[in-house]
């Protein structure tokens, strides 16, 4: 009996769950649509206002949640319009009525229509998109039977609205695709070799030497004189030098004098940042649609305008375009008020179609704001001082507002090594300080904070160069031989080795100075060795781990070079401050006891590397490295560490105009790059930018 019983007892509890499946199957399938609907609504609230947040924050999280949300609003959608397509026979009418909505989600928010520029390039895929999901939006509202005239023309403005939202995505992904953005900078270069010279920015108005005088005022006292959409040349893999500043070349020494001289020098890289905020949303965001508004109310507050040009009229429709889902929000809303609703529908369907409407009401109405202060943001800001002001608190771009997470990756490469090495009892030591947990979260970089002692190193140089001998304006096509020019072995090995292998040499090159022969006289504290290791470990971090002109070759050398490290040294590089000694003795012992690859000292020839390109790759970078610390030897402590900075800073020049337009273009999307922010100097403050042959 007692089986029989275990089994009553098994057939009554899958009964309990059978049924328990079916209450909730039919809980689903009666909220569905309902919970699908506010969840793409949720989405498209959390996309309008974090998704700009990514723009200064390196948080992998935040760009995490940001890049789900942007995959899941799409896909949200259209499951739900597909759904009512199977099931619009069966539907009420409220639930019709929320089609023309997805529409309007699929059209997307102002502040994001690419979470990365390959998004630019499928804007056919976002074309097709647009067809078929308003067709099957129409579709479902074609085939109900409408009772309430005022529910259909409420059904009928959204589903326009919906349309020419999505329209403005589709047409935003194809101006800011990087074929269009090369194409206008192009453009101006075709103009300008014709003897055409002439900008968006300036319109002609001004003489070469006025804009140039301008801008590095402007860069003084931090003035938001922006030109209204961003298509810098950073989105050119061989960026050009700037027309007006080779036009007006024989004033840069004074203005750059002008500009060493100003206390508030610093001022620049705000200005460049906030260039770069105009660059990012002409990529990622609807800034199309709000440089349409900045021509629109240029052209028709201007003393020309003529109510019976052709060009007026279009000017007109256009404006109207851009004003359409705003007041068709506002109509949709009245209407629906208006309309029988309280014997036909359910409380609960009722107060979604309120949120709905009154969610896409405000939406529309805080893009429209977005697109007044971009104007006011502009350069035209200077007519309207107040709103200029509040633009400049509100505003990305203004001058209140965070540009960019001014954060700077680190990559040691003696650290990764003591991380690959260290002892399982090492790891939990490091890991129990809490402060260091989020460094070990990704073993391969940190990040530190962009000193201010490092911007104005890399400001003071260029300053420097600029006011120098003008056949030094070229020193972007050089990676360090400027700096030892007058040392020949070094210069050598520069020359004699592509730039990964120059930049591995001289990283290891600075990590044993720094830990080795500096540590009697304590100068690893001061400045100029704190900021040259902060750019030798920045510039390891663009090469090898964003592989900026890197090769497979150089990624053996990596690898080779992790080998010769955890070989040469009786210790492991240790990472923190309290294993410094063991760190400086294994510094001092890899210099000793390193056993030397060319014993006759005869220097790597560029045409010895090219017939034996086996044995190049296989040429050990330490003795290379401590033929560069042997070589400083003689020096001062204050005059090493200023040759070291100063061939950092040629590599960081040479580096910057090469990382080509993708580089930068991503970035710009994740917390920018420093080196970004150099690029962008190099360009406004001189034509030192390398020519297109270089």
């Amino acid at each position: 009996m007692r089986p029989l019983r275990d089994t009553a007892q098994v057939g009554g509890d899958n009964a309990i769950q059978t049924q328990s499946l079916q209450t909730v199957q039919e809980l689903w399938n009666e909220w569905e649509i309902h919970c699908l609907i506010l969840a793409s609504f949720s989405l498209q609230v959390f996309l309008f206002f974090a998704a700009g947040m990514r723009r200064h924050s390196v948080s992998r999280v935040l760009n995490f949640l940001i890049w789900l949300a942007y995959l899941s609003a799409d896909s949200v959608a259209i499951f739900v319009l597909g759904h009512l397509a199977v099931h619009a026979s069966g539907s009420h009418h409220l639930l019709i009525f929320w089609a023309p909505f997805l529409l309007l989600h699929l059209g997307g928010q102002d502040t994001i229509t690419a979470f990365s520029t390959h998004d630019n390039e499928l804007w056919r895929r976002h074309l097709l998109g647009l067809v078929t999901q308003a067709s099957v939006a129409g579709y479902v509202i074609s085939i109900s039977s409408w009772q309430d005239r005022l529910l259909l023309a409420a059904t009928v403005l959204m589903f326009l609205s919906g349309i020419f939202k999505y329209i403005g995505r589709t047409l935003c992904l194809y101006m800011s695709r990087p074929e269009s953005l090369r194409g206008s900078m192009v453009l101006n270069l075709d103009r300008y070799v014709h003897g055409i010279y002439n900008t968006p920015y300036i319109d002609g108005r001004y003489s070469c030497e006025q804009i140039l005088v301008q801008r590095v005022y402007d860069m003084m006292l931090n003035k938001v004189r922006l030109p209204p959409l961003g298509r810098s040349s950073i989105m050119l893999d061989s960026p050009l030098n700037d027309m007006a500043t080779i036009e007006a070349a024989h004033i840069i020494p004074d203005l750059l004098h002008e500009l060493k001289s100003s206390p508030n020098r610093s001022g620049a890289y705000v200005y460049v940042s906030k260039r770069l905020v105009r660059s990012y949303e002409a990529i990622y965001t609807k800034a199309f649609l709000h440089f349409a508004w900045f021509v629109t109310f240029k052209a028709v507050t201007s003393q020309d305008y003529n109510k019976k040009t052709l060009a007026t009229i279009f000017l007109h429709i256009f404006s109207f375009l851009l004003l359409f889902p705003l007041i068709s929000a506002l109509v949709t809303l009245k209407l629906f008020m208006n309309a029988e609703k309280a014997q036909l529908y359910t409380q609960t369907d009722v107060t979604i179609s309120y949120i709905l409407l009154i969610g896409a009401t405000i939406l529309e109405m805080s893009s429209l704001f977005l697109s007044i202060l971009s104007y006011f943001a502009s350069e035209e800001a200077i007519s309207c001082p107040p709103v200029a002001c509040l633009a400049s608190y509100i505003h990305p771009a203004g001058g209140h507002r965070k540009h960019w997470s001014k954060m700077l990756s680190q990559y040691n490469i003696m650290e990764w090594c003591a991380r690959q090495n260290a002892t399982c009892m090492d790891l939990c030591m490091e890991l129990c300080n809490k402060s260091l947990l989020s460094q070990w979260i990704d073993k391969t970089y940190s990040r530190i904070a962009v000193s201010e002692d490092l911007e104005e190193l890399v400001l003071g140089k260029l300053i420097d160069l600029g006011m120098g001998d003008k056949k030094c304006w070229n020193f972007a096509s050089f990676r360090g031989q400027i700096a030892l020019r007058r040392w020949t072995a070094m210069c050598t090995i520069i020359d004699s080795a592509d730039l990964p292998t120059s930049v591995m040499i001289w990283h290891t090159a600075t990590e044993l100075w720094y830990y080795g022969y500096d540590r009697s006289n304590n100068y690893h504290q001061t400045n100029k060795m704190k900021v040259s290791r902060e750019l030798s470990n920045y510039i390891m971090y663009l090469v090898f781990k964003c592989d900026v002109m890197l090769t497979s070759s150089s990624k053996l050398i990596h690898s080779n070079t992790c080998k010769e490290i955890n070989e040469a040294g009786s210790f492991p590089f240790e990472i923190f401050e309290r294993n410094l000694e063991r760190r400086q003795q294994a510094a001092t012992t890899i210099c000793v006891d390193i056993p030397s690859s060319s014993n006759n000292n005869e220097p790597i020839t560029q045409v010895q590397l090219l017939k034996n390109n086996i044995k190049a790759l296989t040429c050990p970078v330490l003795p290379r490295a401590c033929t560069v610390v042997g070589e400083m030897g003689g020096m001062s402590a204050d005059d090493r560490w200023d040759l070291i900075a100063e061939v950092w800073l040629e590599m960081l020049f040479y580096i910057a105009p090469r990382c080509g337009s993708a580089f930068h273009a991503q970035h710009l999307g994740t917390g920018g790059e420093f080196v970004t922010h150099v690029l962008l100097l190099m360009k406004l403050l001189g034509p030192f930018l390398p020519p297109p042959d270089a």
